[in-house]
């Protein structure tokens, strides 16, 4: 398997497992794939990605100078948990001002 397969499939495996985190700070998310992954990783991502509403791009990764992105789901609109957004920010600034 090689490096590119295997973030293929931890990005399957992520979007089962965290699929309502990965929406609860954003608008939109979308999840970026190589495009040499595996047809069938793409097309399980393609799916599970349609089911919630969370977007999929593949890139030629093999012309970094050009990737050619191209979206193969939108991603629907979320509204992101303001209790979530707001604790966040509160974290990042005391850090920042402290």
């Amino acid at each position: 398997m090689t490096n590119k397969e295997n973030i293929t499939k931890k990005a399957v495996e992520l979007l089962e497992q965290k699929r309502e985190g990965i929406k609860l700070f954003s608008h939109k998310s979308y999840i970026v794939v190589p495009e040499t992954a595996q047809e069938e990783d793409i097309s399980r991502l393609d799916s599970l990605c349609m089911i919630f509403g969370i977007g999929l791009i593949a890139f030629d990764s093999k012309t970094p100078r050009d990737p050619r992105f191209k979206i193969l789901t939108r991603a629907g609109r979320h509204e992101p948990d303001m209790f979530y957004v707001n604790k966040h920010v509160r974290e990042v600034a005391d850090e920042l001002l402290s």
